[in-house]
């Protein structure tokens, strides 16, 4: 039998979660030497050097618009599908190539098609995210059935898929072991201290892009709300330079003295922001995994998130948490008034949603071998 030939295609990804998600595929399918991988991707410069086992395509072009992408993935990946004669195509990014190979495989990690609550306002502030929800749900579909498994990140979006598309085969890929918080942690929490003092300073930390889905307006509305508490700081990431929304946002809360706008951070600086704070908010309608609060459980931070089944997949069994009304700015409020009185309980079980689909890997590692070994 010959050696296996897995192609992996991400052309689309260069930075953020998603370039995390290729570096940790690449980084897994590096380590089997069985297989022969060859990576379609962006920019090769950086990931050359971390993979060096790995043969690499650059294609920059289908990042430049929707038709070259278009171009790309249904024409030119055929052709290059012949010339590589791969025993196994993953494509890491959404769409399912058309290709010419014996197995095939698709990541779906972006949830935009299920986001049912959109408004007229999200529209006007970001015209592109209405566009691109309405028409990936077609490439989603395109070609989806032909793949031998269909991958995503948690069972909600397992739901979706089946419910949406009628398919058969879809494994839930979750990209991390479940994170428990540091047995030492310095949390100012009930178990410490019966009230919290004026001298007492709660930071709270909503790290994001500002998107209109991200739904900074409830956190900053709370910070207008909570502006003669001196005990709590509020801070964000973004600082009105980035688009219209956080322009329009910045216009109506820039003036909030308890709300610290910090725009981007490095990887770095995102680390002293997590050591300084006492609690994640993630108010966030829309996500596949939510990677801050995987972060901020690696923390020991307590969590306020929105009561959306990807903050509960993602949170699991972790204790220090609580869950609001994404819509409702009183009960975040309340949250929060809870945690300065150390009434917020720890919450221990986890209340996943069940779903038809049984099968689930956890892991990077579990992800290729499955791909490489599938029969």
């Amino acid at each position: 039998m010959g050696k296996l030939k897995l192609v992996i295609s991400a052309v689309n990804f260069t930075h953020g979660g998603p370039y995390t998600i290729l570096k940790e595929t690449l980084k897994a399918a590096s380590e089997l030497e069985h297989i022969e991988v060859v990576a379609l991707v962006n920019n090769s410069d950086e990931l050359k050097l971390s993979f060096p086992k790995i043969k690499f395509i650059d294609f920059p072009e289908p990042k430049k618009s929707w038709l070259a992408r278009i171009r790309f993935e249904y024409f030119s990946c055929r052709k290059l599908s012949k010339e590589l004669r791969a025993t196994h195509w993953f494509c890491l990014h959404d769409m399912t190539a058309n290709v010419v190979t014996k197995y095939r495989f698709v990541y779906c990690h972006n949830p935009a098609p299920f986001y049912h609550s959109i408004t007229l306002r999200e529209v006007f502030l970001e015209p592109s995210f209405f566009i691109f929800k309405m028409l990936y749900s077609k490439f989603y579909g395109f070609n989806i059935k032909k793949n031998d498994a269909v991958f995503v990140q948690q069972h909600w979006l397992a739901n979706e898929f089946k419910r949406i598309y009628q398919l058969k085969k879809i494994v839930v890929s979750r990209p991390e072991f479940e994170v428990k918080a540091p047995p030492n942690s310095s949390l100012k929490t009930s178990e410490s201290k019966n009230t919290f003092s004026d001298n007492d300073k709660i930071i709270i930390f909503y790290p994001a892009v500002s998107r209109v889905f991200k739904n900074f307006e409830i956190i900053l509305d709370v910070a207008q709300m909570m502006i003669s508490d001196h005990r709590v700081e509020f801070r964000v990431t973004f600082d009105g330079r980035e688009n219209k929304y956080s322009k329009l946002l910045l216009e109506k809360y820039g003036a909030l003295s308890n709300v610290k706008f910090l725009g981007y951070l490095s990887k770095k600086d995102m680390t002293i922001q997590y050591k300084e704070s006492d609690i994640l908010c993630f108010p966030s309608k829309l996500e596949t995994w939510g990677l801050p609060i995987s972060e901020a459980k690696m923390h020991g931070l307590w969590i306020l998130a929105a009561d959306l089944p990807y903050a509960h997949e993602t949170l699991g069994v972790y204790p220090k948490k609580t869950f609001f009304d994404p819509k409702n700015s009183d009960a975040l409020h309340n949250a929060i008034l809870s945690f300065l009185s150390c009434r917020l309980p720890e919450i221990h079980h986890d209340d996943v949603l069940d779903c038809q689909c049984t099968e689930e890997i956890i892991g990077f590692n579990a992800l290729i071998s499955y791909i490489v070994d599938f029969k």
